[in-house]
C-alpha cells in the first residue's frame, strides 16, 4: 500500500493520494487501507517517516566514508546529505519541500527536525565536549527548516535544485552555526 501510495504522490502530487485510490492501486478495498491508516494524513504521516529513515541511512553511509573533525565537516555532510536525499529521493522532495504540508506531514514535522538535529549533535559530541554543545541540536533543526525554505524557493524559480542553491544553503549554515563553535575551535 505505501509503495502505490509513493507512485500517486510522485505522479500526482499531494492532492492525488486518496485512500481509494491507493485502496484500487493496491488490489484491496478500502476498508483494509482504512484498518491500517485512519486517514489520509495518516498514511502521509507514515510515509513521511519513512522517508525520514531513508534519509538518515544515506546520511549514515556519507558519514561512514568522512573523516569528520570540526563543525564545519559536520554541516557540510548535513548541507550534502540533505540535497542529495531531496534531488534523489522523489517522494522526500513530494512531501518536504511541498509547498501546503499536509496535515499528516506537517503534524511530526517538528518531531522530525528536532530527530534530524540530534543526529549531528551525536557526530559532533564525538568532536566537542558533549557540555559545550548547548542549543546546538535546536539550531540544526532551525536550520533544516531554514534549509528546505532555500530548496523550495530554487525549486520554484529553476523547476529543480541546483548546485548554486546548495552552495547557498552551506553558507547560510557556516554563519549561523559558527558562532555556537565560536569558543570551541
Amino acid at each position: 500500500m505505501l509503495a502505490e501510495a509513493e507512485k500517486l504522490l510522485i505522479n500526482d502530487g499531494l492532492k492525488g493520494v486518496t485512500i481509494h485510490k491507493v485502496a484500487a492501486l493496491s488490489g484491496v478495498s478500502a476498508a483494509s487501507v482504512y484498518q491500517f491508516f485512519p486517514t489520509v494524513s495518516a498514511l502521509l504521516g507514515t510515509m513521511a517517516e519513512s522517508s525520514m529513515k531513508k534519509g538518515l541511512t544515506l546520511a549514515d553511509a556519507e558519514k561512514a566514508r568522512r573523516d569528520l573533525r570540526s563543525w564545519r565537516d559536520v554541516v557540510d555532510l548535513f548541507v550534502d546529505v540533505a540535497f542529495d536525499f531531496y534531488l534523489n529521493d522523489q517522494v522526500g522532495n513530494a512531501l518536504f519541500l511541498n509547498h501546503s504540508f499536509e496535515e499528516g506531514v506537517r503534524d511530526d514535522t517538528c518531531t522530525r527536525a528536532t530527530r534530524l538535529g540530534a543526529y549531528f549533535v551525536d557526530i559532533l559530541k564525538v568532536i566537542y565536549r558533549a557540555d559545550a554543545l548547548i542549543n546546538v541540536e535546536e539550531k540544526f533543526a532551525i536550520f533544516h527548516e531554514a534549509q528546505k525554505s532555500i530548496y523550495r524557493r530554487c525549486i520554484t524559480i529553476n523547476h529543480c535544485l541546483t548546485i548554486e542553491y546548495r552552495e547557498e544553503v552551506r553558507a547560510v549554515a557556516y554563519g549561523y552555526i559558527a558562532p555556537l563553535f565560536d569558543d570551541l575551535d
